[in-house]
């Protein structure tokens, strides 16, 4: 697993055991993290990969770059507040 340090960018590998106040060693698999996603990052991905999917087809409909673009990012928008959404509503259960 990697992991990006804040202050310089970067980018390292984590160590698969995590340790506790005690000392007590457990396994990454063993805990779950609860940073927040860096949403920016998951709309930059998702609007890269919506480009891509959308491409073929709409330039074949005569749309230009920037229209598919425009419309993977918007996409991209989308899916990022449902996701925020459906994780705050996860949190009040």
């Amino acid at each position: 697993m990697q992991a990006r340090i804040k202050t310089t960018g970067q980018i390292i590998e984590l160590c698969p055991y995590v340790y506790d106040i005690d000392g007590n060693d457990f396994l990454l698999e063993e805990v779950e993290l609860l940073d927040n996603p860096n949403w920016e990052q998951v709309r930059i991905d998702a609007a890269v990969k919506l480009t891509c999917a959308l491409s073929e087809k709409m330039l074949g409909d005569g749309y230009s770059e920037r229209q598919i673009v425009k419309q993977a990012v918007e996409l991209a928008d989308v899916l990022v507040d449902e996701l925020k959404k459906r994780g705050q509503d996860e949190s009040k259960d």
